[in-house]
């Protein structure tokens, strides 16, 4: 009979609390008055004083507009602004004790989090190998192999629940190793990046998300072999991706992606003939987004 009365009144109070969450509709430009769809059909009135909440900060307000649907209200201390923005979930209440009882409940529930746009820094290193290349006027089998490793740094900001874009900057050397002799041509590349992630997980919350990814790159490249350079410019289009980030701590989260690219450059040594350089890589990439 005991749980019975205690499932009663934990679901009352869940639907109470349900009944208390309200979108804001817009705040005024001094951010001293704000509207929300609560009006005179859900006992609002003019007067009314009510305590409103967030997840890092709460306030007084004292209703100055009501209609059938909507009301206005004003933050009733002068010296303070309102710290909610337009589309934010916030809860309120006539009673402190009953607000403060089932706050923590609310704002830990996903489902009633709003979405808010987040900004992340990832750093990351790469392993490469590249399956195909060919290099104009050189035979197509005249490097053995090619591998390298690759450092980026990118600026994320996830726009919606499920996409995110990026700009970075990387650096990239390989080594590829020439048939018969002890020659190595060693490739470096400086190129700026930008790209967009799509994450198959939509909770923001979730202690794993995976996410596909295309990204492209355009930068400085050179070329040494032996005792001669060249110079000129790469592109990386496309970069397809398949990644996960895992949730380490509150602000830091581990990443890990393997991809495919395709490299293409295009060079001149000093006596300027041109060579041409195309790379189809695939990679292994370990990160840190914070």
């Amino acid at each position: 009979k005991l749980f019975f009365i205690l499932n009663m009144l934990i679901g009352s109070t869940y639907s109470y609390n349900e009944e208390r969450l309200v979108m804001v509709q817009s705040v005024s430009n001094s951010r001293k008055s704000f509207a929300m769809r609560r009006g005179a059909l859900d006992g609002i009135s003019v007067g009314q004083t009510s305590l409103f909440t967030g997840e890092s900060s709460s306030f007084k307000a004292r209703c100055i507009t009501v209609t059938k649907h909507y009301s206005q209200w004003q933050v009733s201390n002068p010296k303070v602004t309102v710290p909610f923005s337009r589309g934010q979930l916030i809860a309120f209440s006539n009673s402190l004790e009953n607000m403060w009882n089932y706050l923590p409940a609310i704002f830990k529930d996903p489902k009633v989090k709003p979405f808010r746009k987040r900004e992340n820094w990832i750093v990351s290193g790469s392993y490469s190998y590249a399956l195909q290349e060919t290099v104009s006027q050189v035979a197509a089998s005249a490097t053995d192999s090619r591998a390298g490793l690759q450092l980026s740094a990118s600026y994320n900001k996830q726009f919606t629940p499920r996409f995110e874009w990026s700009v970075g900057f990387r650096f990239d050397r390989d080594v590829a190793l020439v048939q018969s002799s002890d020659v190595d041509v060693i490739n470096l590349r400086y190129m700026a990046t930008a790209g967009v992630n799509y994450f198959l997980t939509k909770s923001l919350y979730a202690d794993y998300r995976f996410y596909a990814g295309l990204e492209a790159a355009y930068g400085l490249s050179q070329t040494n072999i032996s005792t001669s350079t060249s110079t000129g410019t790469s592109l990386v289009l496309p970069l397809a991706k398949l990644g996960f980030v895992s949730k380490i701590n509150v602000k830091y989260s581990l990443i890990g992606e393997i991809s495919i690219e395709t490299i293409s450059q295009s060079e001149s040594f000093l006596d300027e003939v041109e060579q041409q350089t195309n790379i189809t890589n695939t990679k292994v990439t370990l990160g840190l987004r914070f």
